[in-house]
């Protein structure tokens, strides 16, 4: 702080999610750790995180996805519901699998364009499309506060975009009194 102070005058915290939920901003989660039979620490970190591709390559397993499904099934069937996924074949996977069982699910990626974004978000918030399954995006411009589920089918050692994801479940809205969160991650 001391080597930044003459640029800037003053250090914002923002409050943590917990503070956040107690004073009646967010919705508390209900949240279930889903059994994650992978070896996280023989994935190799990379810029503090874990390595993509190693991390993909662990995570899209079909008896992981299965496993979400089920448990979405179980636990939060007919909820709004967004899958945070490793990579893009990943995240085309779960969407893959819900759409097999009979769930209209999608994906969105960084490399989807802003329009047909929106007409995603769209349809999620009105209930046409359940589940979306999403790699690299959702960090911008994604506003759909009838989400009601999250899965964690992305482990990170961040806890800035743990606490990224998680939030976009947490935001308030009628009748909403939780957000369901699956998590398969460790997180």
């Amino acid at each position: 702080q001391e080597s930044l102070g003459d640029i800037y005058s003053a250090l914002v915290c923002a409050p943590m999610p917990q503070e956040l939920i107690n004073a009646g901003f967010l919705v508390k989660p209900s949240y279930y750790a889903l059994d994650f039979n992978v070896e996280l620490e023989q994935v190799k970190l990379s810029r503090g995180d874990y390595d993509v591709n190693q991390l993909n390559y662990v995570c899209d397993r079909p008896e992981l996805i299965n496993q979400l499904c089920t448990s979405w099934f179980e636990l939060g069937c007919q909820r709004a519901t967004i899958a945070f996924a490793v990579g893009i074949s990943h995240a085309e996977n779960i969407a893959k699998a819900f759409n097999e069982k009979g769930v209209k699910a999608a994906i969105v990626t960084g490399r989807t364009p802003i329009s047909a974004r929106n007409e995603l978000y769209q349809k999620l918030a009105s209930g046409e499309l359940k589940v979306l399954a999403s790699c690299s995006a959702l960090s911008e411009g994604f506003d759909v506060p009838k989400v009601s589920c999250v899965i964690l089918a992305r482990p990170t050692k961040s806890k800035a975009l743990y606490f990224q994801q998680l939030g976009r479940g947490l935001r308030l809205a009628e009748d909403k009194h939780d957000c369901l969160v699956l998590d398969q991650s460790k997180n």
